[in-house]
């Protein structure tokens, strides 16, 4: 789903969960995009996916994920470019 947005803490669904869009490419000329998941169910998985265009990090305020990534379950809080990805709740 691409969202183009260029106002901070617009609140959509993004794979049925409810988010919000801190701040976008738009509004950052490019830095970097910044969105908040929270009500994250036990169980919920993203699709399994790779970004090409930029890296991705976490940071986890309450609760646990477990991150899937190049297939082996990982710890890791930051997803390099080009690696493929599951995040799941746990």
């Amino acid at each position: 789903m691409t969202t183009q947005v260029s106002a901070r803490n617009i609140d959509i669904r993004f794979l049925g969960l409810p988010t919000q869009i801190k701040a976008n490419a738009e509004s950052t000329n490019g830095a970097y995009g910044l969105i908040e998941h929270w009500d994250v169910p036990t169980g919920f998985a993203s699709p399994y996916h790779t970004h090409h265009n930029e890296d991705e990090s976490f940071y986890v305020l309450d609760g646990q994920v477990a991150f899937v990534l190049g297939g082996v379950p990982n710890d890791a809080r930051a997803v390099p470019l080009v690696a493929p990805e599951v995040l799941l709740g746990t």
